[in-house]
């Protein structure tokens, strides 16, 4: 029987250059050593690890910042003054030696074992659509490197973000990344001159769109019943034709991926990246599949609208609106 991956989370501190490059390639050995690991940019939530530069102030800070029983491993010229019991300091930094560093901390701290669509400790994401999700309420301007070929400036009040790459591109890079990217913080007038010239786009819809993406989609419970609490907010995610029908069928009552598949002519495919999509926003619910003759009762729609005639009349009003969309296009996300 494999062995489960141990799971941590860790927190990088004024490590560039060379430096960094042999980080990358020691974090990207990590699984293979049984480890998974989470990159933690966030100051208020707590990491496992921290791996810093004795020699850069920003590293400095970070261990004197610390707590008490912070693991760390921490590299330079010249070991710290004082070394705490839980850090370890090597020098000269080479991937092996930073692999066996870590190795040997994780084998005395406690973790827990990744499991697939949950939260990691301390609210720390698993996820990069955990991950987007979060970046919704931040506070101030943020620059994240996603991929090697992607940046992104994110404006967390406004919900957009900013980007060189065009809005598919940047959702398929996003729907490809394995792990959450590294976030920094910036000053309003650094975001406004590094974003001038980009693209602007809509943050719920890179949500919205990277939650149908097949790599993150899994597949419905075909004993399950599915509905929406309302519609979703077309005017920011964009609305695909198939979408509108699917919506305007799950906000009158529930239904089996069989029965949306039949009323909606979607395939099973689209239904669950429009499922999942919904999920994200917290717009899904379930039910048994088991028979159940009791009106339901969404939020905001009137118990009379669950009878045939009103499905017959909500279903036309959900053609009409996919033929109008596809008339016109897609919207500006």
């Amino acid at each position: 029987m494999a062995v489960p991956n141990k799971h941590i989370s860790i927190r990088l501190g004024g490590i560039h250059g060379k430096a960094q490059t042999i980080v990358n390639v020691a974090l990207r050995l990590l699984p293979a050593n049984h480890i998974d690991y989470t990159l933690v940019s966030d100051e208020r939530v707590p990491a496992d690890l921290l791996i810093a530069d004795g020699d850069d102030a920003t590293g400095q800070a970070l261990l004197a910042a610390s707590a008490r029983d912070q693991h760390a491993i921490v590299y330079g010229k010249q070991a710290p003054a004082a070394v705490a019991a839980q850090w370890q300091y090597i020098h000269p930094l080479r991937v092996q030696g930073l692999l066996d560093a870590i190795g040997d901390l994780v084998r005395h701290m406690p973790v827990r074992t990744r499991q697939a669509g949950t939260h990691e400790m301390d609210g720390v994401s698993d996820s990069c659509l955990q991950w987007l999700t979060r970046m919704r309420h931040l506070d101030t301007p943020s620059h994240a490197v996603v991929a090697p070929t992607l940046a992104i400036w994110i404006d967390g009040q406004a919900k957009t973000f900013y980007a060189i790459q065009n809005f598919d591109k940047v959702s398929m890079e996003m729907a490809a990344c394995s792990r959450p990217p590294q976030v920094r913080t910036v000053d309003p007038e650094t975001f406004l001159a590094a974003t001038a010239k980009l693209q602007r786009h809509n943050l719920d819809g890179l949500i919205w769109r990277t939650a149908h993406m097949p790599r993150k989609v899994a597949p419905l419970d075909p004993k399950q019943r599915y509905r929406l609490r309302g519609w979703p907010n077309f005017t920011r995610v964009g609305a695909q034709a198939h979408e509108l029908r699917l919506a305007a069928l799950l906000t009158q009552r529930a239904m089996s991926v069989a029965e949306l598949e039949r009323a909606s002519g979607c395939d099973q495919q689209e239904i669950a990246g429009f499922c999942n999509a919904a999920r994200w926003f917290d717009l899904l619910l379930t039910e048994s599949a088991a028979p159940d003759h009791r009106p339901s009762s969404l939020p905001g729609t009137p118990a009379a609208a669950h009878g045939p005639a009103s499905s017959g009349l909500l279903a036309r009003l959900a053609r009409r609106l996919s033929d109008m969309v596809t008339s016109r296009g897609a919207d500006e996300r």
